[in-house]
């Protein structure tokens, strides 16, 4: 009954202990436990009260990590994922877990696991290279994906060769039937030992003992290991009384199982040939060795296939030594593309010089390091990324490095929209500002400007007029501050755009025949109404159209068509007006960017405000002498 209370007497000291950071929080993100690994994690100090709310942090400083654990706050469902954080310049492997007061969390850097899977790998490449015996790999349709140096001496093909091509090709037609029925057992994770003769590339016939296994990964089989070693001089030396090499099992008194390898000979004086002399080594050991290096050669291949971010392997020349899918599909090329080219192929002419100061520092260090660049597609347009790049060491050395790319494009929009609104938000208070201090005095002007105009008939009342256009002038612009500071009250209704549309253009019809200009109409029938605020629509409509009808200083056809795309409802207008250079189409809706001579630059603005709030897209295409044409997407649903 006493349990409860020493584990919350000893809790903080064990998870001080524990290797991992390490953090718990309820169902609102208030931090229930926390070692000194989390604090750092959390907010970058040492000791996090108990208690604090992270919610607000995380989600601004952290919002990919908060992403993944609120997916498994809300999912109850454990995770297991590698992410990056931009504070801290690191990667962590993280493994988050529901429980009953709201979640826990485990992380560990993964820079020092990199490098031990790297080292892992040296183990099982140096195994697969250098082993006496022949060691290929298969797919489960029974070609050969991969092959080491013993097999080519064996068969005398290359790997080149052999790669691609089915085991059938090698195999003793007699022998075929066996050899096939042990693959098949090996495909379904049932390990096989057997004997089979091959043709070499000469023609030679040899005898050779195959064993075959599954390759496992993920809990999935996904090939078939081989191993095989020539028996012809085993059953030569049987036969005529020569040495021989054997590899068996052997259970020991105290039921430990053993691997020896026996090296035997007949009696050498053939008295008694009934008799044989032999050495017995185990090597019990070096089979477990072979074993961990296939192990870890599946966890590499793991991280490297699997991983949600694009890995690369680079040599200290910048070749591409090794790639993984995500890379493949992040840049257009294929596996056997990239590793014909360098790192510095990828990137944009002005990224070259600066990624290259920053590799030669690096490497002489042999330290990790983080950089953003753009990264080319094969089809020549650029991708914004972040790297970190890990040292490959061996023996001490550093060989190359593994490189992690995230595609940060949609980062940066995110980045972009909020930059937006904060615009928005410096010019909403701008205007309820100006609008206060310029519409009272402005009554005022206007007022005493009409009575020297009656008291002064005399003067040249030209003065008054540009006097009180420029007046009215100023209270257009106020007007326009206060919608945006001020919107009107919304009254969203279920409405028809195409009687908005034909209200609107015949409340502009006027306008458009003084101009020249004729309005043309070409509205899909029967399309469902759309929850919305009719008034605000008029208004974006109007500021659309007569912009439309501004541009075409000769007159012109302004062209309205409307249809249905998916879950939108789509409403074009296009004009034969001057049009929009492309430089200046991504500042329309800036603040107090205009295009026109007496514009103010706000009614683009509060338009494309507007449509934000219907939850809907501005689009716009121009081709400066030809006119421009500006869509709008609203949703179909209700808001």
């Amino acid at each position: 009954m006493a349990l409860p209370g020493v584990w919350e007497r000893y809790k903080q000291q064990f998870l001080e202990n524990i290797s991992d950071g390490f953090i718990s929080f309820d169902r609102h993100w208030n931090v229930l436990h926390v070692n000194t690994k989390g604090s750092l994690l959390l907010t970058s100090e040492r000791d996090v009260q108990l208690g604090t709310n992270v919610y607000e942090h995380w989600r601004f400083n952290e919002p990919e990590f908060f992403a993944q654990l609120r997916q498994v706050s809300e999912s109850r469902v454990e995770a297991f994922f590698i992410e990056y954080s931009q504070r801290l310049q690191a990667w962590f492997e993280v493994k988050a877990f529901p429980s009953e007061e709201g979640i826990y969390v485990l992380f560990r850097e993964v820079a020092a696991f990199v490098q031990n899977v790297q080292l892992e790998k040296q183990y099982f490449h140096s195994l697969f290279e250098q082993h006496p015996d022949a060691i290929y790999a298969m797919n489960l349709s029974g070609y050969y994906i991969n092959v080491n140096p013993a097999t080519e001496r064996l068969t005398g093909y290359s790997r080149t060769e052999l790669v691609n091509q089915h085991f059938h090709m090698h195999i003793h037609p007699q022998d075929l039937p066996q050899t096939k029925q042990c693959f098949e057992a090996a495909a379904k994770g049932a390990s096989q030992r057997f004997e089979a003769r091959i043709r070499t590339k000469t023609g030679e016939i040899i005898r050779m003992k195959f064993t075959n296994m599954p390759i496992i990964v993920e809990g999935s089989i996904v090939g078939v290991y081989g191993i095989a070693q020539d028996i012809t001089q085993q059953i030569n030396c049987a036969r005529h009384g020569h040495p021989l090499r054997v590899e068996y099992r052997i259970l020991r008194p105290d039921g430990e199982e053993r691997i020896v390898l026996s090296q035997r000979e007949v009696n050498p004086d053939k008295a008694d040939p009934t008799k044989m002399f032999g050495i017995i080594q185990d090597i019990t050991e070096q089979k477990r060795t072979e074993q961990l290096l296939i192990e870890s050669q599946q966890r590499y291949q793991s991280l490297m296939t699997y991983n949600a971010d694009g890995v690369t392997a680079i040599d200290l020349t910048g070749a591409y030594i090794e790639v993984n899918p995500v890379f493949e599909r992040m840049t257009g090329y294929r596996k056997e593309e990239l590793l014909q080219l360098s790192y510095s192929d990828l990137l944009g002419e002005d990224e070259v010089a600066q990624a290259g100061r920053i590799w030669d520092s690096f490497v002489k260090e042999g330290a990790p390091f983080t950089l953003s660049s753009k990264l080319v597609h094969k089809e020549g347009h650029l991708i914004d990324v972040a790297t970190h790049n890990i040292p490959i060491i061996v023996n001490r050395e550093v060989t190359g490095y593994f490189t992690i790319w995230r595609d940060t494009s949609g980062q940066k929009q995110t980045d972009e929209i909020l930059r937006q609104s904060e615009k928005l938000a410096a010019v909403g208070q701008l205007a309820a500002a100006v609008a206060h201090e310029v519409r009272n005095p402005l009554t005022s002007l206007k007022g005493f400007t009409q009575l020297l105009q009656h008291q002064f008939p005399t003067a040249d009342q030209s003065y008054f007029d540009i006097m009180k256009g420029e007046l009215e002038r100023i209270e257009l612009i106020s007007g326009e501050l206060l919608v945006l500071a001020k919107p009107k009250p919304e009254r969203f209704e279920q409405r028809c755009v195409n009687q908005i549309v034909n209200d609107v253009a015949l409340l502009l019809e006027s306008q458009a025949n003084m101009s020249a200009v004729e309005i043309e109409l070409s509205l899909e029938s029967e399309l469902p109404p759309i929850f919305c605020d009719e008034n605000q629509l008029k208004q974006v409509f109007v500021n659309i159209m007569k912009n439309g009808i501004e541009s075409m200083k000769d007159g012109g056809k302004m062209k309205i068509a409307s249809q249905r795309r998916a879950q939108h409802l789509a409403l074009s207008f296009t004009d034969e007006g001057c049009g929009i250079p492309k430089e200046k189409l991504d500042k329309i809706g800036d603040p107090f960017y205009t295009t026109k001579e007496q514009g103010t630059g706000l009614g683009m603005m509060i338009t494309q405000k507007i449509i934000q709030h219907h939850k809907g897209v501005m689009q716009f295409e121009s081709e400066v002498g030809k006119g421009t044409t500006v869509t709008v997407l609203l949703p179909i649903e209700d808001m």
